[in-house]
């Protein structure tokens, strides 16, 4: 076997590891030598070498296969996320570049429309409405600009009719202003004070109509009509035509309150004359004029009063001062019953065993007699009692002898009767709103006025009054508080409107000259201050007046 051809070869391709061939050989050579072991172990082995090398010819091949499996897949996952990026893309073009494109436009509009509004709450109307026009050139169908656009014209409008009624109102042309406010009526009621603005027009012609029936009637003579008349222009609109109103109302109530007094019959006709006067002083507070009639009214009255009680030196302080200021005061019964006190209280000194003073009064009755029954009167009193006050020669006795230890009696004189009164009295004290001082309500106190015997004011070195109150007592000069006359003094307590009470004495050279005064003043704002007016009515013990030295 080992020389035969067969086995030969087999070893050939057995060696050459061709095992496909290798096994082809041992195959035929078992056929051929089935004892030969050698020949079984050849072919077994070539059969194994052969199927190993079929397996890893499969691998291989798989292998190729499988890395072209690879590359294609890499080839679809790239072509996928190319598409995928592609895709993203074209949406990112489609929608999102378009979306955002939105955002900002529609971000734009809302500034825009902030603006808008900032302009339109600045009064800056022209700007808002060109503001509004570019949103809406934008968006035409903006319904928030469109309304916006609408008002901002018409609130330009509205500030353009304004300042013309405005202007015209600065130039009285009331009419035009009545025009321009109206017009802005029918567009908006409510736009800012033009609806009050028109009232007030309207209700400055129907005072311009009021106040020309007002002069009507003062023309016409009828005071009483044409004082209802200021005075309901006074009441309906205290800035109407308020120095000329004022001054109407004060000439008539003057002129009425003079009148008054010119024809008074009776003491109710006086009372009306002075509260025409304190209607004057409503007007014009502290008129020196108005206050003296008022005073001299009120003092005529208490006078009038004193008199029906004969109350006799009440009389003559009361009557003294009215008589001096104007004699015929009443139709000169001031005279008749200042002479008649001057008789009484001169009979009352007669039975009470004064002579002396008795005599004083005859003489002021005798000076004061206006006819000749009075002074035939006055005359024969007087001679009466100044007989009685005349010494006479009498024989005295020859003295004699006095016992040792005699004690004289002391002297015993005879009462004069009541003594004088001071020489300043209160006239008068009226309680008036506080609109002297710029605190108005923000004040509580007391205050007044002194005035010399011929009603004048009167300021005088050491002149004043002492005030007790709630702090205790406290001096004041005369003319320290000139706010209400040349001649005052005031007091305040509080700032707010309270009662308080106490006491005023006027006092000169450090020597009281009236009685102690009281008062008590009001809680309310319309009568918070309380004006007390003093007047000298007797001269001083001196037997001087004093008179004012302020100029």
């Amino acid at each position: 076997m080992d020389n035969d051809p067969l086995y030969q070869q087999g070893l050939k391709h057995f060696g050459l590891g061709q095992w496909a061939e290798a096994v082809a050989c041992f195959t035929q050579l078992q056929i051929n030598h089935p004892d030969d072991p050698r020949v079984r172990q050849f072919l077994e082995t070539a059969q194994l070498r052969a199927a190993a090398g079929s397996g890893l010819q499969r691998s291989a091949q798989a292998q190729a296969r499988s890395g072209w499996l690879r590359l294609a897949s890499r080839l679809v996952v790239l072509l996928i996320l190319i598409g995928i990026g592609v895709a993203v893309y074209l949406a990112y073009q489609n929608w999102i570049v378009p979306n955002q494109v939105e955002t900002a436009r529609l971000a734009r509009l809302d500034q825009l429309r902030q603006t808008a509004e900032v302009q339109l709450a600045s009064g800056e109307y022209a700007a808002a409405a060109q503001t509004y026009q570019s949103i809406l050139a934008e968006s035409p169908d903006d319904p928030t600009a469109g309304a916006g656009l609408q008002r901002a014209q018409q609130l330009d409008r509205l500030a353009q009719l304004y300042g013309q009624a405005q202007q015209a109102l600065r130039n009285n042309d009331q009419a035009s202003a009545e025009h321009w406010l109206e017009e802005i009526a029918a567009i908006d009621p409510n736009y800012r004070d033009a609806n009050s603005l028109l009232a007030q027009i309207k209700s400055v012609e129907q005072l311009a109509q009021q106040y020309a029936a007002a002069e009507q009637l003062l023309k016409a003579g009828k005071l009483l009509e044409a004082a209802r008349a200021y005075e309901d222009i006074r009441a309906a609109s205290r800035n109407y035509k308020p120095e000329e109103t004022a001054t109407a109302l004060y000439d008539i109530y003057m002129q009425l309150g003079d009148q008054q007094v010119k024809q008074a019959t009776t003491v109710a006709a006086v009372e009306s004359a002075a509260a025409l006067f304190q209607q004057a002083l409503t007007v014009r507070p502290l008129d020196p004029r108005a206050d003296a009639a008022r005073r001299l009214a009120l003092t005529f009255i208490d006078t009038a009063a004193a008199y029906q009680a004969k109350q006799w030196d009440v009389v003559i302080l009361k009557a003294t001062s009215v008589y001096e200021q104007q004699p015929t005061y009443f139709g000169g019964k001031v005279q008749q019953w200042l002479f008649e006190a001057y008789l009484a209280t001169g009979q009352a000194f007669m039975a009470k065993g004064d002579p002396f003073s008795a005599r004083d009064r005859f003489r002021a009755a005798l000076d004061l007699a206006a006819t000749a029954e009075q002074t035939a009167q006055a005359q024969e009193l007087y001679a009466a009692a100044d007989k009685l006050t005349t010494p006479t020669s009498t024989p005295r006795p020859t003295p004699s002898p006095i016992a040792a230890g005699h004690i004289a009696p002391a002297w015993t004189f005879k009462p004069t009767g009541t003594p004088n009164p001071y020489p300043f009295i209160m006239i008068s004290a009226v309680y008036l709103p506080n609109t002297f001082n710029g605190e108005g309500c923000r004040w509580a106190g007391v205050a007044g006025r002194f005035f010399d015997r011929w009603g004048a004011p009167l300021v005088v070195e050491t002149l004043g009054v002492r005030i007790s109150g709630p702090d205790g007592e406290q001096g004041m000069a005369a003319g320290s508080y000139d706010l209400i006359g040349d001649s005052g003094w005031a007091k305040q307590y509080d700032v707010v409107p309270k009662v308080i009470k106490g006491y005023i004495q006027v006092f000169y050279k450090d020597q009281p000259i009236s009685d102690l005064i009281p008062y008590e003043t009001r809680r309310s704002c319309l009568e918070n201050m309380l004006i007390i007016d003093v007047q000298q009515v007797k001269p001083l013990p001196g037997g001087t007046y004093l008179r004012s030295t302020k100029k």
